[in-house]
């Protein structure tokens, strides 16, 4: 496949999917824990922001981990030809 549809594009989509979903699965994973924890225990906003928070700085951890680990393999194999 020659042209804008190459092999370094579908890499590169699927590699932004993974991170953003990542980052939206951490975030749904905070947030049902908030749901459980506002259900047995009680209710408050300031629980809500650092459940949030929570989530997010576990998504960004994700996503770093991602990149660093894609990185790595690049380096080992040269090119991310190796990782299809």
């Amino acid at each position: 496949m020659s042209g804008f549809f190459n092999r370094d594009f579908f890499y590169y989509l699927s590699l932004f999917s993974q991170l953003g979903i990542t980052m939206v699965g951490n975030i749904a994973v905070s947030l049902f824990l908030y749901l459980i924890f506002a259900k047995y225990v009680f209710r408050h906003p300031l629980i809500l922001f650092l459940f949030l928070l929570l989530g997010i700085v576990s998504g960004y951890y994700q996503v770093y981990k991602l990149i660093t680990q894609k990185k790595e393999r690049g380096k080992k194999g040269g090119r991310h030809q190796d990782d299809f």
